[in-house]
This record gives C-alpha cells, sequence and structure tokens, in this order.
C-alpha cells in the first residue's frame, strides 16, 4: 500500500485511465444529488454507472429503492451488482461483505471505504453524545473493520487497494463540523497506518 498525499505516482489499474488524483477529483464530482453517492460506492469513483461498470463489478451497500435502482442499472449494462444491508459502523457487517465479496466474485481488490456521517452541524461544544457517537461509528469504526477483513483476505490473495474518502476538513476543520472534522483527521492516519 502507498499513502499518497496531493501526488500522482502510480496507476491504481493499468487498464483504467484513473489515477490518485483523478479518483479524488471524480468523486467529488459523483457525489452530486443525481448520482450514487449513499447506495453504489464504485460509483462515486468515477463518473457514470456505465464507466463503473466497464472497470469492475461491484458490491452495493444499503437498502432500499436506490439500491435496487443501482444494481437494476449495473445489471442492464451486463455486470454484477450484488447488493449487501448492513449498518457499516457495525463490525458484523464488515465481515458480511468481504463474504459476500468472496462469494460472489471470488474476493476483493479494491475496497473504497466512503460512507460518511455528518449528523451534527453547530459548536462543537454542543456536540451531544448521539451525534459524536454515530458520527465515530460511521467515519472511523466503519472504516476499520471494514479495511481489516478487506485487507487480511487480500493479504491472502497477493495484495490489493483500499482507497479511504476523507475529507479537507481532515487539514481544516470546517465550520460547525467539528466531530466531523476530527474523525476525517482520523481516517487519514488510519491510511497512513494501513499503508505501513
Amino acid at each position: 500500500a502507498t499513502w499518497m498525499e496531493g501526488r500522482t505516482t502510480q496507476k491504481l489499474h493499468p487498464e483504467w485511465d484513473i489515477d490518485h488524483a483523478d479518483a479524488a477529483y471524480t468523486s467529488r464530482g459523483a457525489m452530486g444529488r443525481d448520482a450514487y453517492a449513499t447506495t453504489h460506492p464504485v460509483v462515486q469513483h468515477v463518473a457514470t454507472v456505465e464507466q463503473a461498470s466497464q472497470a469492475f463489478d461491484g458490491i452495493t451497500y444499503g437498502k432500499g429503492s436506490a439500491v435496487d435502482a443501482v444494481v437494476a442499472e449495473v445489471e442492464a449494462l451486463g455486470r454484477k451488482c450484488v447488493p449487501v444491508e448492513g449498518n457499516i459502523g457495525e463490525p458484523a457487517t464488515a465481515a458480511k461483505l468481504v463474504e459476500a465479496a468472496t462469494r460472489a466474485f471470488g474476493g476483493v481488490d479494491i475496497l473504497v471505504n466512503n460512507a460518511a456521517a455528518n449528523p451534527y452541524y453547530g459548536h462543537i461544544l454542543d456536540t451531544d453524545l448521539s451525534a459524536y457517537n454515530k458520527t465515530v461509528e460511521v467515519n472511523i469504526r466503519g472504516y476499520f473493520f471494514m479495511s481489516v477483513e478487506a485487507g487480511k483476505l487480500m493479504k491472502e490473495h497477493g495484495g490489493g487497494a483500499i482507497v479511504n474518502t476523507a475529507s479537507v476538513n481532515a487539514l481544516q476543520p470546517g465550520d460547525l463540523q467539528g466531530i466531523y472534522s476530527i474523525t476525517k483527521a482520523a481516517v487519514v492516519n488510519m491510511t497512513k497506518s494501513f499503508a505501513k
């Protein structure tokens, strides 16, 4: 694994025309209201569902009609998409997602941790316990256990890539986004730790 800090030094995959800088850029572009930002992590790192389906198969996380629509769109393009329901902040969900990927695709080559929670906007001194717990559960615990579960499998299979979505708030806390900014700083250090 390699920690990338504002540099483009290697391709994520030789056949894709997406490098580290492009992945961060296209993620931002794909997170608009009409994209699949909350239901399909793979789609967040390319511009369209069609581009995602050409690059690789995917697992959709979540529930409801939005997930069903993503699955239908990906499958209409001739690709396999496996919906898995769960709470990303629970370690059991990480194990369930990795098991589903192993059954459907034979393993995990790339993990994109892109879930995020930011339930509270306000002064950090007024952050209540439920907002704190929800933000930490998703933004730190979820990323950590997904990386552990997928990382073990990647190590067994000779390698892989883990892409963690942080935020500019990791480096400069956003106004009225104290706990969110703290968790995104943790994601940056977590990424560096897993890369060692």
